[in-house]
């Protein structure tokens, strides 16, 4: 009886932390997804670029 119970319980901890950093990494993904957009949007390596020049001369 009590071994059929560790298997359950085992199975759901398994389960919900498999669920856990899924969800983690999806949003991770996402994040990172929408800051390489708005890197782009805001023309961010120009401008970098542009200060590092300015600071090389």
């Amino acid at each position: 009886m009590m071994l059929g119970f560790y298997k359950v319980f085992f199975t759901f901890c398994a389960v919900l932390v498999g669920l856990v950093f899924a969800v983690m990494g999806f949003w991770n993904l996402l994040l990172v997804d929408v800051a390489l957009v708005l890197v782009e949007l805001f023309d961010v390596p120009d401008r970098v670029q542009r200060l590092v020049c300015e600071w090389g001369a």
